[in-house]
């Protein structure tokens, strides 16, 4: 069983999941309100949107498979190293 300390890994992709989820909304909201003040629908809404699932995707993997993308400058979790041998 782990101990209180280490997140379980449900957790963490719960919390991937949800940050992706408010990321691209928030990015269309953006795009949106953008919209509205420069008249240019749909076009920022869908750029926005686009760069909130970028982003968000590129989090999701950052997070659940640090090094994946070559990206991640922190060292791995603990319970993702290898067990010593």
């Amino acid at each position: 069983m782990p101990s209180p300390k280490q997140p379980l890994e449900s957790s963490r992709a719960l919390g991937a999941g949800l940050t992706f989820a408010v990321t691209v909304a928030l990015f269309a909201w953006g795009g949106t309100w953008l919209d509205d003040r420069l008249s240019t629908s749909p076009w920022l809404v869908l750029v926005c949107t686009l760069l909130g699932v970028l982003g968000g995707a590129i989090h999701v993997i950052a997070e659940l498979a640090p090094g994946a993308l070559g990206l991640s400058s922190k060292p791995p979790r603990k319970d993702e190293s290898n067990p010593p041998s």
